[in-house]
Order: structure tokens, then sequence, then C-alpha cells
């Protein structure tokens, strides 16, 4: 070992890919405890809880995917999303959307909205995402929104 750290191994430098350096985690294995530790992640993981009622081990499965974890934090680091979507799929399942992605099931969504184009910053994002409930089937409700929408404009 004292041979490793001789004064060779020390010429070469760090980036010289010699064994005698540091060793950097790999950018999944980072990222993954990026997510767990982000506690914006912690505020979307309480609203998918309240409104599509998901289960703590669906969560996991959920965000141990790492594509679900790319999804996640390119809406909150990112500008070029402002929208995310969250919904269940057959079994209890959560999947995660963005602005081009749509459910292929008839599922209740929960829409993760940015206020404005912006980086949602770790203080005060409460206030700077907006979030909304859409049921599975938004055209059984419309009777009802034109009635009560129709009455208010009628008086």
């Amino acid at each position: 070992m004292a041979e490793a750290l001789g004064s060779s191994s020390t010429s070469r430098g760090l980036g010289s890919g010699g064994s005698g350096g540091v060793r950097i985690p790999q950018e999944p294995s980072l990222k993954a405890g990026v997510v767990l530790s982000d506690e914006r992640v912690d505020f979307l993981r309480e609203q998918a809880f309240c409104v599509l009622r998901v289960k703590t081990d669906k969560w996991n499965r959920f965000i141990g995917a790492e594509e679900n974890q790319n999804i996640i934090l390119d809406f909150l680091d990112h500008i070029w999303t402002n929208r995310l979507l969250l919904f269940t799929g057959p079994g209890g399942t959560l999947h995660a959307g963005d602005a081009q992605t749509s459910p292929p099931w008839k599922t209740k969504l929960l829409c993760v909205l940015k206020r404005g184009v912006k980086r949602i910053t770790r203080q005060g994002f409460r206030h700077q995402l907006r979030l909304g409930e859409v049921p599975g089937y938004p055209m059984e409700h419309l009777p009802i929104v034109i009635s009560e929408l129709g009455v208010q404009t009628i008086y």
C-alpha cells in the first residue's frame, strides 16, 4: 500500500485513471440519493398519497426506477418542462408523464404545473407550483359544470 502512494503515483495527477485515486460515484447512484433526499420530491410524494391514494410500496417502486427519477428531476430542475402528470395504472402502479405524454387509460391524474417558466427552487417551492386533480372521466362531470356555470351566468 505504501508503494501505491509513492511519488510516482502522485505525479500522475487525479484525472489520469491511476489505481491510487479516489473513486467517484457514477451518475445513477448519485441521482437516486438526490431524489430520495429532496424536499420537493417528498412534497410530490405526499400529494400522490393524498390525491391518487398511492401506497408506500408503489411509490418506492416508482421512485426506484431511473426513468421516473429523470422525469421528476427534469421537471423540477429545468425550464423546458412546465407540466408533470402523475397517474396510476393497472394494479395501482404509479406512472409519470410530461406535456407530451397522456395516460393510455382513463384514470385520475395529479397535474403539477409551474407558476411561470422557471426552475423550482428548494426554498418556497410550494408557492412555485400549482396542483390540480383531473378525474378519470372528465366528460361525465361536464353537465354539472355547465348547469352550475349557466345558472350563475343567467342570474
